[in-house]
């Protein structure tokens, strides 16, 4: 009959420890999160304001930029020592992300709904 007793112990000691809404742990690990989305929020935030702010100025530099490896690619096309085809498209592909971060990256409005997950 102990033996009953103890696995009983243990599992309401094992409930006690996972009930979420009253472990320490839990609702440490609820704050922790909230906090690190409110951060990330505020560097997306101030990410996207720089860029729409400058996007007219950083598209043209970007883009002249990225013509510049096109044509070091044509030239380079022949030599496997030199990765210029590589570096196009990856600061092609820089370009590609810019555009669509300045374009549809906007964060959504923040609002104590979102953080309180």
């Amino acid at each position: 009959m102990s033996k009953i007793y103890e696995i009983r112990s243990l599992q309401a000691t094992a409930f006690r420890l996972l009930n979420y809404t009253s472990n320490p742990l839990w609702v440490t690990f609820k704050w922790f999160v909230s906090a690190v989305r409110k951060i990330i929020y505020g560097v997306h935030f101030m990410v996207w304001v720089l860029v729409a702010m400058t996007w007219p100025l950083l598209r043209w530099l970007v883009s002249m930029e990225v013509f510049f490896q096109m044509m070091r690619m044509f030239y380079y096309w022949d030599d496997p020592q030199v990765s210029a085809g590589w570096t196009f498209m990856l600061h092609f592909g820089m370009l590609t992300l810019l555009t669509w971060f300045a374009a549809y990256g906007q964060p959504k409005k923040r609002s104590k709904k979102n953080f309180s997950r």
